[in-house]
């Protein structure tokens, strides 16, 4: 690729020194050629840069992939893509059975909370309706200890 964009540069650089050396020989349709054939070679070595470059980057990603792929190898101790990727998807489904086993109890405790905060109301209840009914035994005591003293 680089041996045909130097070699492109070398037609375009030929084409460009005949053109301005034939210029005022060459009849106007002659001239309109050459141009046409000095911007298409130009388009070649634009093509050409953009192919090298695409490659070049191309290149760098599979050089990243293969690196971050050494690295999970090296950390996992496994070297198989295949066994890597079902590795991968067994941890994947554990971790979110373990989510969803988070996410209900997170919803048991909030359910137990809930039990525990209306327990709680309760017994205030019972206790405030138990203070009540120790004032009335007390008053009913007193009643009787008057009924017990008058007879």
């Amino acid at each position: 690729l680089t041996e045909l964009i130097d070699e492109l540069e070398n037609v375009n650089e030929q084409l460009l020194s005949s053109t301005r050396q034939q210029t005022a020989m060459i009849d106007p349709d002659e001239e309109e050629r050459k141009e046409v054939e000095r911007e298409e070679a130009e388009r070649a070595i634009e093509i050409a840069n953009a192919e090298k470059e695409c490659a070049h980057q191309r290149k760098e990603r599979m050089e990243n992939f293969q690196d971050a792929f050494h690295q999970i190898s090296v950390a996992t101790g496994i070297s198989d893509v295949d066994e890597l990727v079902k590795v991968f998807i067994k941890n994947e489904e554990q971790n979110f059975s373990l989510f969803s086993y988070l996410n209900e109890q997170a919803g048991e405790i909030e359910r137990l909370e809930d039990d525990i905060q209306s327990l709680q109301e309760e017994k205030a209840q019972y206790e405030e309706a138990n203070a009540n009914n120790i004032e009335l035994n007390d008053e009913i005591l007193k009643i009787e200890n008057r009924i017990k003293t008058t007879e």
